[in-house]
């Protein structure tokens, strides 16, 4: 059996009942080993269904841990411009304190909620794997 090594042109020669080599060669493996390991690459990614993004996860978890620091932060530098005589600026603090407040707890609903479904999916995945 021949297999033609794409990388560098030439013709490599294997008998079918040995596994083809494994130097990042890229071949047409037409043997029942390889086939079978096709097939279960499919299954492994047709199982894997749709999930939310670890990137989107991380991110509603750093703002659940920021944002409370900034609404502290927001919060004491308030009383301070209140007492330098700028209450502009007091209430403008207060102000993003409160928007900050309200963002955290939506962060916080919308972490649940994601971790939720990820939770869900996960053992939706492992019961469709067991049933297999």
């Amino acid at each position: 059996m021949e297999a033609i090594c794409f990388f560098s042109g030439r013709v490599r020669r294997y008998f079918p009942t040995f596994s083809p080599p494994t130097d990042a060669v890229a071949f047409a493996d037409l043997t029942l080993a390889g086939i079978t390991r096709k097939i279960s690459l499919q299954r492994i990614i047709a199982m894997t269904g749709p999930q939310i993004p670890n990137r989107f996860v991380v991110g509603l978890l750093t703002g659940f841990v920021v944002l409370p620091i900034a609404v502290c932060i927001f919060l004491a530098v308030s009383p301070v411009l209140a007492a330098l005589g700028d209450d502009f600026g007091a209430t403008l603090f207060r102000r993003i304190s409160l928007i900050l407040g309200t963002l955290w707890a939506i962060d916080g609903v919308t972490l649940l909620i994601a971790l939720a479904v990820n939770a869900v999916l996960r053992t939706s995945d492992e019961e469709r794997s067991s049933k297999e």
